[in-house]
């Protein structure tokens, strides 16, 4: 680029004419370059000429010759009425990409380059569709306020598509424009209809219930196949394998298959609920309660027993053993058990909420708030793998809504969502095991909501979509990726490799589970159902005042529970999807 003043004699930016209207909007890219907005009018003037003519925010009336040498590249040369003497002259490159038919449950991350009142100049933000319905969040990450409103979207042309929307602080009559480059980036102009209000900036955008996984790829655990790269609703991590559940129902898994563990047989390819990954063997849990299991048999690990062949609600897997939940908060388990880790005891043989499975150690978290532990690191020897994994602190006796284990370290979730660590790592000798793992840092000390454990590293996602990792880096494995630093909605790990989900397919069909514990009720529902809502009553005569619950879901493992104790009133209760 070249030009005289008041023309940038360098630099680059982008020109994104409206797909509606005649409006536009130029972004800066580098060089100085202002940010401006108007109006345009394009005509083709040859077989590969071209002009623009437009009334700008900032040089007023000008027009662009276009020459072109390509079918999408040329040369250009503005100039200006108010400045018949200055000129810029430059090369540009058409720009085209493929816009979606729907943005539905999609992640759409924004950077934000230049704008005027009532937006921000600058920052980036998360701008999430619901996955049904026409709502919308805003979720601020720098520069930007959170907000919440409704929209619509459209795809106008083959590379455009807009968003139209109504917002809690903007107000109503915006429109948002966004140009694809590809199939997951480009550029956004967004605009009031009425007054002077713009903004420009670059946007990436995932799927719903995209899979991203990183670190140890020797038997490509994280070289996500087609098939799971969008509608997925749960992840689990082996240690050399990788599984998924899709919105469908059925499994995808890769990775290591020395065992047949990524080979899913015909009874895990629907109707699948919940999943699991142990060390060579996997694990489903089906919708109709039955848990099924492949690969690794040589400790009995998917010998699914009697007592586990219905009634189940959640499953785990260690390394060599396997553990299920029932609905009425007993706990199974079989595999090895050469450290106890599968001979429950007495406290996990009721009351019990969510489960958790480490190399050779189980945990089960009450209904009461406090975690029982049995299996390796009873004591802390400091020789593998005892240490002190099994011994729960104070700070988890209590208050606890969440449980993981790793390799020989532990995690306990609190109500106020401070994440606690104890076995290994409690200390940074600088080799294995006790490399920082159960050293939490100030940024997963509140706002989690999530915990995964690998085997000497821990991974907290927090309740902006935003993922933390501590301890030892196996082949990158705490070295988050550019796409899972926003967004996530579940994370995974278990040996040198790390899972993340970003949005959520569509939720499976799901159901409200009820168990009584002592003199309360407690009702559990799978945390797939993304929107869904918890609504009571007092009574189901015609016309039934469903009521919305308060203060629900609380993260309970794989479950939103919710509690109704005796001394309450009798409450009917339904999940509703808005």
């Amino acid at each position: 680029m070249s030009g005289t003043a008041p023309f940038a004699s360098s630099g680059a930016y982008r020109f994104l004419p409206s797909a509606t209207d005649s409006s536009y909007a130029s972004v800066p890219i580098s060089g100085p370059i202002s940010a401006s907005f108007g109006t345009h009018i394009y005509t083709k003037t040859g077989p590969n000429t071209a002009s623009l003519s437009f009334v700008d925010s900032i040089v007023g009336t000008a027009s662009v010759n276009c020459t072109f040498s390509t079918e999408n590249s040329g040369t250009y040369v503005l100039t200006a009425v108010s400045f018949p003497a200055s000129s810029q002259t430059g090369t540009f490159v058409l720009h085209s990409g493929t816009s979606p038919t729907s943005m539905a449950g999609f992640n759409i991350i924004v950077t934000v380059t230049s704008g005027a009142h009532p937006f921000a100049t600058n920052g980036n933000f998360q701008f999430l569709p619901a996955l049904s319905g026409n709502t919308y969040t805003i979720v601020g990450r720098s520069g930007v306020v959170d907000s919440i409103g409704a929209c619509s979207y459209s795809q106008n042309s083959t590379m455009t598509g807009i968003i139209s929307f109504t917002d809690s602080i903007t107000g109503a009559g915006f429109s948002s424009q966004l140009s694809f480059d590809s199939e997951t980036t480009g550029t956004m102009f967004l605009r009031q209809s009425v007054g002077s209000g713009y903004q420009t900036g670059t946007f990436k955008i995932s799927s719903p219930g995209t899979v991203v996984a990183w670190g140890n790829n020797l038997y490509g655990q994280t070289t996500v196949p087609v098939t799971a790269q969008s509608g997925v609703t749960a992840i689990a991590a082996g240690v050399y394998h990788t599984v998924t559940l899709k919105n469908n129902g059925s499994v995808v898994a890769w990775g290591l298959n020395d065992y047949g563990q990524t080979n899913v047989p015909v009874t895990a390819q629907s109707g699948v609920a919940a999943i699991a990954a142990g060390y060579s063997h996997t694990v489903v849990l089906k919708t109709n309660g039955l848990v099924v299991a492949w690969g690794y048999n040589g400790l009995g690990q998917t010998n699914v027993p009697v007592t586990a062949q219905s009634g189940v609600t959640a499953i785990v897997a260690g390394n060599y053993h396997t553990v299920a939940l029932k609905t009425n908060g007993v706990v199974v388990a079989w595999g090895r058990d050469d450290y106890g880790h599968t001979s429950v005891p007495t406290e996990a043989q009721s009351g019990v909420m969510a489960i958790a499975a480490g190399a050779f150690h189980t945990v089960a978290l009450k209904t009461n708030g406090m975690v029982v532990t049995w299996g390796a690191g009873t004591t802390n020897s400091g020789i593998y793998p005892h240490y002190g994994q099994s011994i729960v602190p104070i700070e988890a006796q209590s208050g606890v809504t969440a449980i993981g284990a790793g390799a020989v370290h532990t995690l306990a979730l609190k109500t106020n969502g401070m994440v606690v660590a104890w076995g290994a790592g409690t200390t940074n000798s600088g080799s294995t095991p006790n490399v920082g793992q159960s050293i939490v840092p100030v940024t997963a000390q509140s706002g989690v909501k999530a915990t995964a454990a690998g085997y000497y590293y821990t991974v907290a996602l927090k309740t902006n979509g935003s993922v933390v990792t501590w301890g030892y880096s196996f082949f990158g494995a705490t070295t988050m990726p550019v796409t899972v630093q926003n967004g996530v909605t579940a994370v995974a790990a278990k040996y040198e490799h790390t899972v993340a989900l970003l949005g959520s397919g569509l939720a499976i069909p799901v159901s409200i589970i009820t168990r009584q514990d002592g003199n309360e009720m407690i009702l559990s529902w799978p945390t797939t159902a993304v929107g869904f809502k918890l609504q009571s009553a007092l009574d189901l005569t015609p016309p039934v005042p469903w009521i919305d619950s308060t203060n629900v879901p609380v993260i309970i493992g794989g479950q939103f529970t919710v509690t109704n104790t005796a001394s309450g009133s009798n409450k009917f209760y339904r999940l509703k999807k808005p």
